[in-house]
C-alpha cells in the first residue's frame, strides 16, 4: 500500500516468487499505478486495486462474503503491513499459509534484505543477486538515438529530503556548460518548480514509460526517492542524495548506486518508526554543488 519506493523494494521478492512457484498464480493486492511495474513485466499475473471498494472491503472484518468471494481458493499470502492491520485476521480466516512483514525494518537492515528475509522462511537458501532480480524491470524497446543524457530528479515524498532545487539548477547549468544533455524528471508533487525550457522534461509519465526513458540515461541525480529506486532498478548509475533519511536503510538497491550523504548527526528524522523530530534546518544544503559536479563529471 505504499508508494513507489516502497513498491520498488519488494520487486526481488516477487521475482523469487515467480521464480520458486513457477504454477501458481499471482496475484497482487495494490495500487494499479504502481503494480503495472510488475505486471507488464510478468511478475504478476492479475492486480486488485485496493482503493477499489469491493478490495478495500477486505479491511472490514463484517464483510464475510467479500472476503469469501476473493479469498477462497488462494493457498499462500504474504502481507507487507503492520501488525493491527485489519487485513491480517482477515486473511488468515481463509488462507492456510500466511506471512507478515512490518513495512519498517528493525536496526541497519537495508530494505530489499529485510523484505527477501520474509521468504527464507518458505523458500530453500537463496543468492539475491541483483543482475537476476531487477533484469524484468528493463524496458525492451531498443535505445532511442539520443545525445547523452543525465537524468535530474529535484522532488521526493518529502520537503525534508530534497536537496535546494537552486542547487539542481546549478548543478544543471555546468553540465549542460560540459555538453551534457538533461532530462529533468518531474512528478505530480513537482509542478510548481520551473526547469530551464532547453532541457527535456519527463513530467508525470506513466511508470513503464519512465523506466525505459530512465534505462537510456547515463547517469541519474536524485534525492531519496522512489524514483531514485526505479532508475537503480532499470540499472543505470545513480547518485542519490541522503540527509535525513539511512542510507543503510534505504538506499537504491544495486551495484551501480553511489550515495552522497550530508550525515546529519540528527538522522533519522525521515522515515520514522513511531517517532516525530523537529526539524528547524535543511541538512542536504552541507552537499555543495561543486561536490555533486564533480561526482557527476568523474564517473562520466
Amino acid at each position: 500500500a505504499g508508494a513507489l519506493g516502497d513498491f520498488i523494494t519488494i520487486v526481488p521478492a516477487l521475482r523469487l516468487c515467480r521464480q520458486a512457484f513457477p504454477g501458481y498464480e499471482i496475484i497482487l493486492l495494490g495500487k494499479p499505478e504502481l503494480a503495472i511495474l510488475a505486471r507488464e513485466n510478468g511478475l504478476v499475473d492479475e492486480v486488485w486495486d485496493l482503493g477499489r471498494n469491493d478490495f478495500a472491503a477486505l479491511f472490514d472484518g463484517a464483510a464475510l462474503e467479500v472476503h469469501a468471494k476473493f479469498l477462497d481458493g488462494i493457498h499462500r499470502a504474504l502481507l507487507f503491513c503492520a501488525d493491527s492491520s485489519p487485513l491480517m485476521p482477515t486473511v488468515m480466516r481463509f488462507v492456510a499459509h500466511v506471512l507478515r512483514q512490518d513495512p519498517f525494518p528493525p536496526g541497519k537492515t537495508h530494505i530489499v534484505d529485510y523484505h527477501l528475509s520474509l521468504l527464507k522462511k518458505i523458500l530453500p537458501p537463496f543468492r539475491a543477486e541483483y543482475p537476476d532480480l531487477y533484469r524484468a524491470l528493463k524496458g525492451n524497446d531498443r535505445p532511442l538515438k539520443r545525445p547523452p543524457t543525465l537524468a535530474l530528479h529535484p522532488g521526493s515524498g518529502s520537503v525534508r529530503k530534497n536537496w535546494p532545487f537552486d542547487f539542481f539548477l546549478q548543478l544543471a547549468g555546468r553540465l549542460r556548460a560540459n555538453d551534457r544533455a538533461i532530462l529533468w524528471v518531474l512528478g505530480p508533487a513537482d509542478s510548481g518548480l520551473h526547469v530551464p525550457a532547453q532541457d527535456e522534461t519527463a513530467r508525470c509519465l506513466v511508470l513503464p514509460l519512465l523506466a525505459r526513458r530512465l534505462a537510456q540515461c547515463q547517469l541519474f541525480v536524485g534525492n531519496d526517492s522512489g524514483i531514485a529506486h526505479l532508475a537503480a532498478a532499470v540499472g543505470i548509475p545513480v547518485a542519490a542524495l541522503f540527509g535525513p533519511s539511512d542510507p543503510d536503510v534505504w538506499r537504491p538497491f544495486g551495484r551501480n548506486v553511489t550515495v552522497i550523504d550530508a550525515n546529519p548527526s540528527c538522522r533519522p528524522c525521515h522515515p520514522t518508526q513511531n517517532q516525530k523530530k523537529p526539524c528547524t534546518h535543511n541538512c542536504l544544503e552541507t552537499i555543495t554543488v561543486e561536490t555533486v559536479y564533480k561526482h557527476c563529471m568523474s564517473y562520466l
